[in-house]
């Protein structure tokens, strides 16, 4: 009885540890900064010096797809 009763969790303790999981406003964040750069890097015309790559296009996408792991993963467990 006493392992089924520690194996339980009450509403409280599933919103204070929901309260304490970062990882969604921290894939909130990633996701928005790297819509922004990838914004930036479709339509500025500037380039970074001394090299011929898109460096906002390519880390916005690296921004947003890890934003959207982060929202995944917390969604996943919740």
């Amino acid at each position: 009885m006493h392992v089924l009763h520690s194996q339980r969790q009450d509403p409280e303790s599933r919103i204070s540890s929901s309260l304490l999981d970062l990882r969604i406003p921290s894939g909130l964040f990633f996701a928005l900064v790297g819509l922004i750069l990838c914004g930036l890097g479709v339509f500025s015309p500037a380039r970074a010096a001394f090299t011929d790559v898109n460096v906002n296009l390519y880390g916005g996408l690296v921004m947003l797809a890890f934003g959207a792991t982060l929202l995944w993963l917390a969604r996943r467990r919740a």
